[in-house]
C-alpha cells in the first residue's frame, strides 16, 4: 500500500505541472485515498465502503469493497415489437471486451444473424417468433446483475499456466482460455482470463473448417492475453476436440489445400503443434461459447469459471493425447500433379552426355564423309593420296553448326521455316519480341 500511496502522489505532482488534475482516485483498500479531498475520490466515501457500490474501470463495473467485477444490464425489456435496428443497437450496449459473459451473448448474436437471414427492413417489427426469443435474452441479461468474478486471478509466488480452449458448432465457434496457477504447498486455482466468440459465416462451412477456425481464433486471443500478462515464464497449452484439427496444425500448412494450409500457418504462427493437445467433448468450457446458454444455468457454471474439474489435478491425470485416427477423405490434402513433358529431340543429341564428346564424334563422322567424297573424286588421279587423320578446328566448328541447326529444328522448326519463307513469325511465337533472322540456315 506504501507504494501505491508514493505512486499516486508522483502521478498527481508530474501531471499538475502540465495543469493536469488527476480526480476520481479509487481503490480496493481505503488508505490508498485517505487524504484527498472529496472531489478527488471516486468513490462515495474515504472512510467506509458503501455496500454494492461499483465504479466504472474501463467501461466495465468494479466492485472495489470486494475487489469484483460485475456486469450492469442498461437495456430494459421492450413491451412493444422490436425492429432490427433496435436489437443490434442493445446488443451492442453489453459491453464485455474480455468475453466474461461471452455464452450469454453468443445467442444474442446467434439472433442477430437468424434475423438477418430474414431480410427484414432495419425499422420494421421483427416476425413474433424472433420477438420472443429476444425477448428471452432481455431477460436473461437483467439476471447478469447478480453474476460477479474476481478481478484478481493469480496466487502470489505461484507457477503459472495459460490454457486455451477452442471449439465450434455449426451457429457459432469460440474459444477461451484460463490461468492456472499451483503455489509451491500444492494449492491450485483456476480462472477464466477471457475468451472470444463468433458466429459461423453464412456461407455454409463444414465443422472441420470452423473447429480449425476457432483454433485460430484461440492462438490470437491466447498471444493478446500472454502480452497482456507480461509472464515470460509461463507455459502454455493449447486444447481441442477436434482430431482432424490437430492433425492438420501438426503438419506443414503445404500439406493441405489453401483455405485449410492459410489458418494452419496462422496457427503455427502464434503457436507450436507441439503444445496442442487433444481432449474429449465432455465437460469442455469452450462447448459452452461455441453454442451458448442461459443465464440460470451460467450463473451456477463453476465450469466457465474455473475450467473442467481435472485441470485442477496433477498434469499426469489429465486427458491424454490418444484420439482416433482421422479418416483421409476428411483432411483435404492438396492434390500435387508433376507434369513431365518429353520433347522429342534429333537421335545425335542420345550419343552422349558430354557436350564436348558429343561434338568430337560428330566431328569424326563429318571428316569421314569429307574423305570419302574427296577419294571417290581423286581415286583415278591419285590412286596412293591418304585421306587427313586428324580433327582440325574446322571439323569442330562444322560439327557446332550442325548440332545448332538440329536443335534449332526440334526447338522452333515453325519459326525457322517461316523465316527461310520471308514470313512474319505468328503473335504467339516466343521469338517474336526478338526480331529473328537466319543466316546459313542459323536462326539467330
Amino acid at each position: 500500500m506504501e507504494e501505491t500511496i508514493v505512486l499516486r502522489r508522483e502521478l498527481s505532482e508530474l501531471l499538475a505541472k502540465g495543469g493536469f488534475e488527476l480526480r476520481k482516485w479509487t481503490s480496493n483498500l481505503l488508505g490508498v485515498v485517505s487524504g484527498l479531498s472529496a472531489d478527488h475520490i471516486g468513490t462515495q466515501s474515504s472512510l467506509h465502503f458503501v455496500p454494492n457500490a461499483t465504479v466504472k474501470a474501463l467501461g466495465i463495473s468494479w466492485k472495489p469493497e470486494t475487489d469484483e467485477l460485475c456486469f450492469d444490464s442498461n437495456v430494459g425489456i421492450d413491451d412493444t415489437s422490436s425492429t432490427m435496428r433496435s436489437i443490434l443497437s442493445n446488443i451492442a450496449k453489453m459491453y464485455d471486451p474480455l468475453g466474461l459473459i461471452a455464452p450469454i451473448l453468443v445467442r444474442a448474436k446467434m439472433l442477430m444473424q437468424e434475423l438477418w437471414l430474414l431480410k427484414s427492413g432495419w425499422d420494421e417489427p421483427v416476425p413474433q417468433q424472433i420477438y420472443k426469443k429476444w425477448k428471452a435474452i432481455q431477460g436473461d441479461w437483467q439476471a447478469l446483475a447478480e453474476y460477479k468474478t474476481n478481478r484478481y486471478v493469480l496466487l502470489p509466488h505461484s507457477k503459472v499456466e495459460f490454457h486455451t480452449f477452442t471449439d465450434a458448432s455449426e451457429a457459432a465457434y469460440g474459444a477461451c482460455t484460463y490461468v492456472r496457477c499451483e503455489t509451491a504447498k500444492g494449492e491450485v486455482q483456476i480462472s477464466l482470463l477471457a475468451s472470444k466468440s463468433r458466429v459461423a459465416p453464412l456461407k455454409r462451412v463444414t465443422l472441420p473448417r470452423l473447429e480449425l477456425s476457432a483454433a485460430v481464433l484461440g492462438a490470437h486471443l491466447h498471444h493478446r492475453v500472454k502480452n497482456a500478462m507480461q509472464i515470460a515464464s509461463a507455459e502454455s497449452i493449447f486444447w481441442s476436440d477436434s482430431t482432424v484439427t490437430l492433425k492438420w496444425i501438426a503438419s506443414l500448412p503445404n500439406t493441405w489445400k489453401t483455405f485449410v494450409a492459410n489458418r494452419v500457418a496462422e496457427v503455427q504462427h502464434f503457436s507450436h503443434p507441439r503444445q496442442w493437445r487433444h481432449v474429449p467433448g465432455t465437460c469442455y468450457p469452450a462447448d459452452l461459447v461455441s453454442r451458448g446458454m442461459s443465464a440460470t444455468y451460467f450463473k451456477q457454471s463453476t465450469l466457465w469459471k474455473s475450467g473442467p474439474d481435472w485441470l485442477a489435478q496433477p498434469s499426469s491425470s489429465w486427458p491424454s493425447s490418444n484420439p482416433e485416427p482421422v479418416d483421409d477423405m476428411d483432411l483435404e490434402t492438396r492434390q500435387v500433379s508433376a507434369t513431365v513433358v518429353c520433347a522429342k529431340s534429333h537421335p545425335w543429341f542420345d550419343i552422349s552426355s558430354s557436350y564436348t564428346r558429343m561434338v568430337r564424334i560428330i566431328a569424326y563422322c563429318i571428316r569421314l564423309v569429307y574423305n570419302t567424297k574427296q577419294k571417290a573424286r581423286t581415286q583415278q588421279l591419285v590412286s596412293h593420296a591418304k585421306a587427313p587423320t586428324a580433327i582440325t578446328a574446322e571439323y569442330v566448328e562444322a560439327a557446332k553448326i550442325a548440332l545448332c541447326k538440329l536443335a534449332q529444328q526440334d526447338a522452333f522448326s515453325v519459326e525457322v521455316k517461316q523465316l527461310i519463307k520471308g514470313e512474319a513469325l505468328p503473335k504467339q511465337s516466343a521469338l517474336r519480341k526478338l526480331t529473328p533472322f537466319v543466316k546459313l540456315s542459323i536462326l539467330r
